[in-house]
């Protein structure tokens, strides 16, 4: 009852108080239900805990039902923990037996038992529980949500705690009413009561159950979008949405699908036969509001479990062997045993094929709303391989027609002007025209060759001048993302053409991309000084420039892999690129010192950089450079004018790309060791100018970082006279980290591909001196992918002399470089050793510490013993290392053996990790006479 204000009674809320009560002073001491029940029998009063806590699961209460819950959680979390116990000791007593013999282990099996006796008692004790929340399901359906989400979640907790005795039938009939409980609980009206029961369910499915058969009508009920939560309330039903379109989103793809995987499993005929049916009426049946819901659920159902169906599916055609390994390991996995695998693997062939013609018969159903439609497009695309391999005549035509007349129709400027579409789209997660483009993707990247007729590419035209269309209208349906994953499909079916095709449709492809940049580029240009409408046409100019990219690089990639693989894609790609050369060359010079432009450009000339010509002269290349170097001078005359304009970190990806394909022909010519050809000659000037740009570039962005290399270079530092790092407030300031990050990652590639090249650029060998002594002070820089770049470029450097030392081949580059190399490392040793151990006190981004560690073991590697122990030496006088003399002595020894070699980098990474453990919080020093410490140094401190 109530006080008659809806509110609890006295004795209602005494009994609440009172079951919290006891649940705070569980969780205290970490007691067992066991052990409640035997401390409430002992007692004078003598009362059965368990029947307690049966009686008040009657209360009308919620809050009597809500504390009853909370001590549950809180006790059956303690049984799991005992049962985890209990298997650790059991696999350590196993081992000590089978090591030691039984006198070692005699101890632990008593404790085991001693578990073990604990856990037949719970045993006992889940029994009486499971009965008793068995029995609530006579008044599940008269309770109000509230009290029904408080039984469902008792239920789920005792399920789950008693789920390999529910699983293994020991339980018998005693079960039974918790089942039907969870099963009233998963139809329930409520989405929260449902995803409650749905937490425990699939661990209570038992292979070869019907309990999976009764769950899974309820599970395409449940898959069903509330009437309330649809845009245009539509076929207005019984559900009592208790969650927002989003929430009813995360619970359908998490909690819905995991239980649906499970009755899939367990009984996939059954549930493959379920699904196909139910489409198979939907799409027969007249149209109505509720209709597309129920077709978008059942695709739904169907999609949750494609990963797996599609597998069996494709076993249809599968050696027998290749059968039996796929049933074993089904059975392995605690599913299910199937009978004939080979007539199982052909039912999924047949049901799947059914859905496909079934809704390409009258797709009118399928393409009513846009949760539909879209569903249908995700089911296509997630059975793609499928679509490829099948036997079954026409599925995968009819699934790309399918696909291709949801893109036209998602991507109509018109689409989206209907406000009851409009209003859905909104509160949906995916885009229709984005699964639309993704099922035509994945079709026409699994079946290239099929869709290469003369009628096949006359409609995948009137899908690419589709997007077109959308994009050029103000509505805003299709995204750049969306137009990429289309013309990725549409590359690879050109690359399945004859070759002698690939000029003239490729270049086809690409025509409304050019003619797009022609115009807009000039109009670009006119509206300097309004800068919202020029910004608006820029990222549209950038958008296409991003699909000549996908242009170029999947059909490289397509036609190298292609039946005409021996034949050569670069002179149709060169053909399409001059098409668009002085296009995309005003737009470099006018318009590349904006962000967008300069990205988007970068990456198509990172992919232009291995579109070769056939003569070998690298002629393309050279424009590609020289288009680079236009973006550069560009950024660097804006200097940053704004946050529209780019920085130079772009055009160094780019650069670090070409030094990485070409920089071993320029560095032949380098080194000088043999006659070069006038190609190679042009090639390793043209990787000259860049590099030597990009140092300009950065040198002129990075700021006083790059100053402070020139002052400490001039300084001529020592070994041991090497400052220790400035303290975080003092650091100079970056301009631009991006910049800096990408120039040290361009290093790094040209240390490793052309170290001769780098130290004799045309400018001088100044250049790399300073950035080595640039990399010193960005070693302590706050962003991390600067500090991270500067290490690794480092740590190159002094790799570079060790494998002279290992390789014949190294040692002769080694030799010509040798002066300059061993004199950068004597100059900032002092520097690296002393910032990579300020770093491991507490200075570093913990994320940094292991490149520290690495670099600090190979510069100690390069050192002389007497040049590494002053270092070391020095290195641990710095006011940062506040763990006292023992520690330092113990860090010595573990830097001694990182310089003679004894070991590898791990151990420094380790000592590494630790010191910065101990240096964290203002009270450091205190720890020096701590445990902590003393473990430290008894760890380390060996010889």
């Amino acid at each position: 009852g109530s006080d008659g204000r809806g509110g609890p009674t006295r004795n209602q809320r005494v009994a609440a108080m009172a079951l919290r009560a006891l649940e705070r002073w569980c969780a205290a001491t970490g007691a067992g239900i066991g052990q409640v029940k035997r401390i409430c029998s002992d007692g004078e009063t003598k009362i059965d805990i368990v029947e307690v806590i049966s009686d008040a699961l009657y209360s009308d209460s919620e809050a009597v039902i809500d504390a009853a819950a909370e001590l549950l959680d809180t006790l059956l979390k303690k049984n799991a923990e005992d049962t985890v116990t209990m298997e650790s000791l059991s696999l350590v007593s196993t081992f000590m037996q089978s090591v030691s013999g039984g006198s070692a282990a005699a101890g632990l099996v008593q404790t085991e038992e001693a578990m073990r006796l604990k856990e037949a008692e719970r045993d006992v004790i889940l029994v009486e529980l499971v009965s008793a929340v068995g029995l609530q399901r006579l008044r599940f359906d008269s309770a109000s949500s509230a009290a029904c989400r408080c039984l469902a979640r008792i239920a789920a907790a005792i399920a789950l705690a008693a789920q390999s005795s529910i699983r293994s039938g020991k339980m018998g009939r005693a079960s039974n009413g918790l089942l039907e409980l969870l099963l009233k609980g998963a139809a329930h009206p409520s989405i929260h009561v449902c995803g409650i029961c749905l937490e425990a369910i699939p661990s209570l499915i038992a292979p070869g159950s019907n309990y999976s058969d009764r769950l899974l009508p309820i599970l395409q009920q449940r898959a069903i979008v509330p009437a309330t939560l649809r845009g245009n309330r539509a076929g207005a039903g019984g559900q009592d949405a208790d969650v927002d379109f989003h929430e009813y989103t995360s619970f359908r793809e998490n909690l819905l699908s995991a239980a649906l995987a499970a009755c899939y499993k367990n009984n996939r005929s059954f549930y493959m036969e379920s699904c196909a049916s139910a489409i198979d009426e939907f799409c027969a049946a007249p149209l109505t509001p509720q209709l597309p819901f129920q077709l978008e659920a059942a695709l739904f159902c169907l999609c949750a479990v494609s990963m797996d169906a599609s597998k069996r599916a494709l076993l249809v055609g599968a050696s027998p062997a290749a059968q039996s390994a796929a049933a074993k390991a089904s059975v392995a996995l605690g599913q299910a045993q199937t009978a004939d695998i080979a007539a199982d693997a052909k039912k999924h062939d047949e049901e799947l094929a059914k859905c496909t013609f079934s809704i390409a018969q009258n797709p009118a159903t399928a393409t009513s709303n846009p949760l539909t439609l879209a569903q249908m497009c995700r089911f296509i695309a997630k059975y793609s391989r499928w679509y490829s391999k099948t036997q079954s005549a026409g599925a995968l035509d009819k699934a790309a027609e399918l696909a291709l007349t949801a893109f036209n129709a998602t991507a109509s400027p018109d689409y989206t002007r209907n406000e009851a579409v409009k209003d859905l789209i909104d509160e949906m997660v995916i885009s229709p025209v984005a699964e639309a483009a993704t099922a035509l993707r994945n079709i026409l990247t699994r079946s290239p060759g099929r869709f290469t007729t003369p009628e096949a590419l006359a409609a995948l035209e009137s899908g690419w001048k589709a997007s077109y269309t959308s994009a050029n209208s103000e509505e805003e349906n299709i995204k750049v993302e969306d137009r990429e994953a289309l013309c990725s499909g549409l590359c690879r079916v050109l690359a399945a053409l004859p070759s002698d095709q690939w000029v003239s449709s490729l270049t086809a492809l690409a025509t409304p991309t050019i003619q797009y940049l022609e115009a807009a580029s000039k109009k670009a240009e006119e509206l300097v000084g309004k800068e919202a409408e020029q910004f608006t046409i820029l990222d549209r100019m950038a958008d296409e420039i991003k699909l000549l990219s996908v242009m170029v690089r999947t059909f490289r990639n397509a036609a190298r892999k292609s039946e005409s693989s021996d034949k050569d894609p670069n002179p149709a790609l060169i053909a399409v690129l001059h098409r668009a050369w002085p296009c995309l060359s005003h737009v470099s010079e006018k318009l590349g010192s904006y962000a967008m432009i300069s990205r988007s450009l970068s990456d198509l000339l990172t992919c232009c950089v291995a579109v070769q010509q056939s003569d070998s002269e690298h002629e393309f290349f050279l424009q590609v450079c020289n288009m680079a170097a236009n973006i550069m001078a560009a950024v660097k005359s804006s200097n940053g004018e704004s946050e529209k304009h780019s920085t130079q970190a772009p055009m160094l990806h780019f650069v670090e790309e070409a030094v990485d394909i070409y920089g071993h022909v320029a560095e032949t010519v380098a080194r000088g060791t043999s006659k070069s050809t006038n190609a190679d000659l042009n090639l390793h000037k043209i990787l000259d100018r860049l590099l030597v740009l990009s140092f300009e570039a950065v040198e002129e962005a990075a700021g006083a970082i790059w100053a402070s290399g020139s002052e400490h270079q001039q300084q001529g530092e020592t070994a041991g006279e090497a400052s220790p790092p400035p303290p975080p407030a003092a650091r100079p300031i970056n301009k631009s980290p991006d910049e800096l990050a990408a120039m040290f990652s361009l290093l790094t590639v040209a240390l490793r591909r052309s170290p001769v090249l780098l130290l004799n650029l045309s400018s001088g060998k100044d250049l790399f001196s300073r950035a080595v002594q640039a990399g010193t002070v960005a070693m302590n820089e706050k962003e991390v992918d600067v500090s991270r770049s500067a290490l690794i470029f480092l740590k190159t450097l002094a790799d570079l002399k060790a494998a002279s030392e290992n390789d014949e081949r190294s040692g002769a580059t080694y030799q010509l470089i040798s002066s300059d190399i061993d004199e950068s490392i004597y100059h900032i040793r002092g520097s690296v050793v002393n910032a990579a151990v300020a770093g491991a006190c507490g200075i570093y981004p913990r994320e940094v510490l292991d490149p520290a560690a690495s670099l600090l073991s190979a510069f100690l590697q390069a050192s002389s013993p007497a040049e590494a122990e002053l270092a070391a030496t020095a290195s641990l006088q710095q006011g940062m290392f506040k763990l006292g003399d023992d520690a330092k002595r113990a860090v010595l020894v573990v830097l001694g053996k990182a310089a003679q070699g004894r070991g590898d980098a791990s151990l420094l990474m380790e000592v590494f990790d630790t010191l910065w453990s101990l240096h964290q919080g203002e009270d450091a020093h205190t720890f020096a006479g701590g445990d902590a410490v003393a473990k430290f140094v008894s760890k380390y401190g060996q010889q």
